[in-house]
């Protein structure tokens, strides 16, 4: 995956006819809420602009097609041109991702039989309305994802490499296969569709980490490795032991060269590391396996357990997908110690998120507030989670604390509402946290999404 085709700023653009309109644009909505760029004609070109002329323009911005097909968009010459155009998208770039939703009966394949390796997804009833499980399986198509939680004694391990070239992926690979081959490591990395480095962004993600490896590539001067030692300096503030792999005679700043354990990348022949890489790789390991993470690699979601079951699986499902951390919930822990490990499993989460409440009382007409998640609210912030350490302008939590609420008063005119809603809240909750209010379920998961996705990981064991 070149450098160009992650940086590109919109994740899919929506090939669709326009009589298919108002279903385009339904979704459209929805993915902008949940916080993923998309292209769509209507809202992307300046007027008077040419589809036709700027389909090439807009191609190359573009991570994917999302394609609506029907009867009426299989039968447009303008879609064709849309498919063919993706269809080699996707063979120059085997990352670019071809999503098909059917929204009838039509028959997909005969009308374009490149299309027959790739699977649909049925619109079935979500013509008028979205499910929950539509929305994820869209989602993670759009994305080519699927959950993916951490194991039991499982451990994260951060890593640091380049992805400028083929030649460099084909290096940063081979030296992160050799350490994803062994049982329980999990690599880990930033995003790479984020659009600027933010130290703030790595600490958080290293918060999970074990360790962290960096693969240096050969560069001309020291200058060239500034990230790697802005990642470097971090992971060591945070304790985690550190492995170098670097291509032999790279000028490397002392900060990379004077780590905790150092590979000479072998060229030539298939073994990268060499007999004495072998013996510091298996080092490491130890030092690894010796680091307690500073957070475990969960997220806490606290909600009735017994309410919008079928939304919270979905729920649970994008947090995992999103970010490669295992959700757990209240209901997770059924045993006699059931309460203690609720306490631990808040304590040690990455990070926080409750739904407060998913309904009105029918007899008071106010938010019906769950006592237990706001306890566990409760918990969160005395351990410590929602707590901003920097005073930087903008800064967030290490482990933030989002809380969700159903806004009641929706549709309703007037600063009266917005008073009405936040009374409904338990008083000690209104000042420590913002609540981010929905109207529906699936503003509640695109509201979800779009949490999750600022906590996106690159998950590398995927990837290899």
């Amino acid at each position: 995956m070149s450098s160009s085709f992650r940086n590109r700023s919109h994740q899919c653009f929506v090939s669709y006819s326009h009589q298919d309109a108002g279903f385009a644009g339904r979704l459209v909505v929805w993915l902008g809420a949940a916080g993923i760029p998309v292209w769509l004609d209507e809202t992307s070109l300046g007027v008077g602009e040419k589809v036709a002329r700027a389909l090439p323009d807009e191609m190359s911005q573009c991570r994917g097609m999302l394609l609506l097909a029907s009867r009426r968009s299989m039968e447009s010459n303008w879609v064709r041109q849309e498919i063919n155009a993706a269809l080699l998208e996707n063979v120059e770039n085997p990352a670019f991702a071809i999503t098909i939703i059917r929204l009838d009966d039509v028959d997909i394949a005969s009308h374009v039989p490149a299309l027959r390796q790739f699977k649909w997804i049925e619109a079935g009833t979500n013509v008028s309305v979205f499910e929950p499980g539509f929305l994820v399986d869209v989602v993670n198509s759009l994305h080519r994802r699927a959950p993916s939680p951490i194991l039991n004694h499982q451990v994260d391990v951060y890593v640091s490499r380049s992805d400028r070239n083929a030649a460099e992926i084909k290096r940063s690979d081979a030296a992160c296969r050799r350490l994803s081959a062994h049982h329980g490591i999990h690599l880990i990395g930033d995003a790479v569709d984020q659009a600027d480095f933010s130290e703030e962004r790595i600490r958080i993600l290293m918060g999970t980490c074990s360790s962290h490896l960096l693969v240096l590539p050969a560069r001309a001067k020291e200058a060239d490795y500034k990230y790697f030692l802005r990642e470097r300096a971090i992971s060591e503030s945070l304790n985690l032991p550190c492995l170098v792999c670097a291509e032999p005679g790279s000028p490397l700043p002392e900060g990379l060269r004077n780590g905790d354990h150092f590979i000479e990348l072998q060229t030539g022949g298939d073994d990268i590391l060499g007999e004495s890489g072998r013996g510091v790789l298996e080092a490491f390991l130890d030092d690894t396996r010796a680091t307690t993470a500073r957070h475990s690699a969960s997220i806490f979601f606290a909600h009735e357990y017994n309410q919008n079951q079928e939304r919270n699986r979905a729920a649970r499902n994008l947090l995992a997908s999103v970010t490669g951390l295992t959700p757990h919930a209240g209901s997770d822990f059924t045993s006699a110690i059931g309460p203690r490990q609720i306490l631990d499993g808040i304590s040690r989460s990455a990070w926080f998120v409750a739904d407060l409440g998913s309904k009105t009382n029918p007899e008071t007409g106010r938010l019906d507030v769950n006592v237990n998640t706001c306890i566990e609210v409760g918990i969160a912030l005395g351990a410590g989670l929602g707590k901003v350490c920097s005073t930087a302008p903008g800064a967030r939590a290490e482990r933030p604390v989002y809380a969700l609420s159903f806004d009641r008063t929706a549709g309703q005119a007037g600063a009266a509402g917005e008073t009405g809603k936040t009374r409904d809240i338990p008083w000690m909750l209104r000042s420590g946290i913002t609540i981010q209010w929905y109207a529906s379920d699936t503003d509640f998961l695109a509201i979800v999404h779009r949490i999750a996705r600022g906590h996106r990981r690159r998950l590398l064991n995927a990837e290899l």
